[in-house]
């Protein structure tokens, strides 16, 4: 799976008027967005195959659906925490190893056999991930 990263302008929620001359001191700050290439697989791809997070994909995330919430980087090591689904009261992290394919462009690398991420069951007592910290060896 290849990611490419590409820097755009941010985008505006509203317009507001203004005096002619006025914030030509201010510029917006470019922002990096994702690309996929046609025909290559992303990480919904990817997970829509997956046993446990399959079904979840299509649900709002209101609703105990797909919803990412947390992410940290620990060494090479890129952790997302969802926030839902909470499964029978588990929370679920994924471990995903992203590298370099070229300048500007990510892929996963497989980390067990051929899947490219791992999953872990963490316990919070029926809550999702809010947010995750690395702190010294652990998260």
């Amino acid at each position: 799976m290849e990611i490419e990263l590409r820097d755009r302008p941010a985008c505006r929620a509203g317009r507001s008027r203004r005096a002619p001359g006025a914030g030509q001191e201010h510029r917006r700050r470019p922002h990096q967005r994702v690309v996929r290439r046609r025909g290559e697989p992303n990480l919904a791809n990817l997970l829509a195959e997956d046993e446990h997070l399959a079904p979840f994909l299509a649900i709002p995330a209101k609703d105990n659906g797909f919803d990412v919430e947390g992410l940290a980087v620990h060494g090479e090591t890129l952790y997302v925490g969802l926030r839902g689904p909470v499964l029978r009261g588990f929370a679920v992290v994924l471990e995903l190893l992203p590298e370099e394919a070229a300048p500007g462009r990510l892929r996963l690398v497989p980390i067990e056999g051929e899947r490219c991420y791992r999953k872990h069951f963490l316990d919070l007592g029926g809550l999702g991930v809010r947010d995750l910290c690395p702190h010294g060896p652990d998260l």
